[in-house]
């Protein structure tokens, strides 16, 4: 049985796997509090590991993308990675991190991406802000593969976390809370939909 709201324990492999390059990352390209947190990436690689995903996106690039080409890097399958963003001169920082840390993968913007019909087997959704985001959460259910799972970055943000639901409830998927899974020292934490 997959398990979805593991012990945190479970995912402390994770976490101290990726403690070098993230504080690089968060001295080099973006800022702590602007980052995907180290738990939630912690947790995101776990989550591919878990399900064996061959198919993942990162909508809202960032360190979470490099966590997905490291995943894809360390898998013994075949891992397509695509992250994406709104912004050309941000996706190219990402771009630029990842290959200087052994990371590959398809880097486009979200007008391009949105013209694709790639389905994914992950999705994690921290594309833009308010609205942008809430719009991109609605085309990314869509994308899903039948077993398919999206985490929403950002869930103490009541706007988010109401949209989450909706497009989830929408999708027919059960939102559930990666509270203690994810929750960083500053109360960020990350919500799951997946069908059960």
């Amino acid at each position: 049985m997959i398990v979805l709201q593991p012990h945190r324990s479970e995912v402390l492999t994770y976490f101290e796997r990726l403690v070098p390059e993230y504080r690089a990352y968060c001295v080099s390209v973006s800022k702590r509090s602007m980052a995907l947190s180290i738990e939630s990436c912690a947790y995101l690689w776990y989550l591919c590991d878990t399900i064996k995903a061959r198919n993942v996106v990162d909508l809202g690039s960032g360190f979470s993308s490099y966590v997905l080409a490291r995943y894809a890097a360390e898998a013994d399958y075949p891992v397509r990675v695509d992250s994406v963003d709104s912004d050309p001169e941000w996706l190219d920082k990402t771009r630029r991190f990842c290959e200087s840390h052994g990371g590959v993968g398809s880097f486009m913007l979200g007008e391009v991406w949105e013209q694709t019909d790639r389905r994914y087997d992950v999705i994690i959704n921290d594309y833009g802000r308010g609205a942008v985001r809430e719009q991109m959460a609605a085309i990314a259910v869509r994308r899903l593969t039948p077993a398919g799972v999206i985490m929403f970055d950002d869930a103490p943000n009541s706007s988010h976390r109401h949209d989450a639901a909706r497009v989830c409830g929408e999708a027919g998927l059960a939102l559930l809370d990666l509270y203690h899974q994810t929750v960083d020292e500053v109360g960020r934490f990350a919500l799951l939909g997946a069908r059960l």
